[in-house]
């Protein structure tokens, strides 16, 4: 079969939704000395959940790709990084399932 891409946009949206859990856990095995190498989240007086992961997002992204995603054109950078890990969850299907879909893709990120 084919890889559903509107599946697989709802699964990353749902996973999106869980952000902030995963983030507090990060932070919890972090002080444990088992995290990544992975900002922690901010912590917040107000215990405002969406708030805290979206100041996440922006300092995650600032490390890892040096952009600021409140810029358009710089957000648009994560986008595209975004799209093309998409692409390449399909080529690694393809590659398993069908033989080599293309030599040439590569992941430019």
């Amino acid at each position: 079969g084919k890889i559903n891409a509107n599946r697989i946009e709802k699964i990353f949206k749902r996973l999106g939704e869980r952000e902030y859990e995963v983030f507090s856990s990060r932070k919890k095995s972090k002080s444990r000395g088992r995290g990544r190498n992975t900002p922690t989240p901010p912590k917040t007086s107000s215990g405002n959940q969406e708030q805290s992961a979206l100041e996440f997002k922006k300092k995650y992204y600032a490390e890892k790709f040096g952009v600021d995603i409140e810029k358009e054109e710089e957000f648009m950078l994560v986008k595209q990084a975004c799209e093309s890990f998409m692409q390449g969850l399909v080529w690694c299907f393809d590659y398993y399932y069908y033989g080599v879909p293309s030599w040439t893709w590569f992941y430019p990120f």
